[in-house]
């Protein structure tokens, strides 16, 4: 397996590991917003057996002009091979859990904004 963290995730409780958690049939571990909109991948987790799933997204012309093309393309792929990651995995402002291991400055529109998220954050 292969954790995927986006460079604007701070590690905030290392003392679990995300490669722990064990889902034998799902291909890949992610979040999804509480709204359940798609699935958030600033934090995922994927298994060899994803390969196809994610060769296929590769292929996906159709997401190309989509700002996060590769969620857009994965999202549309990720019936039945998704399995949710405790939203601690991948806490940001508009899901904030009771315990937090990694916070995702998510949603805001430049690096500085990502930054000050951070720092409001830590």
């Amino acid at each position: 397996a292969v954790a995927w963290i986006d460079a604007d995730v701070a590690v905030h409780d290392p003392v679990d590991s995300i490669f722990d958690l064990t889902y034998p049939q799902a291909a890949v571990l992610a979040t999804c917003p509480s709204r359940g909109e798609h699935w958030c991948l600033g934090v995922w987790v994927v298994h060899r057996r994803a390969l196809p799933v994610l060769m296929q997204a590769a292929m996906k012309d159709e997401c190309i002009h989509h700002p996060w093309w590769e969620q857009a393309a994965i999202n549309d792929l990720s019936e039945g091979k998704f399995r949710p990651l405790h939203p601690s995995w991948n806490a940001w402002t508009g899901q904030m859990p009771e315990k937090v291991r990694f916070f995702h400055a998510c949603g805001q529109r430049s690096v500085d904004e990502k930054l000050d998220a951070l720092r409001k954050w830590l």
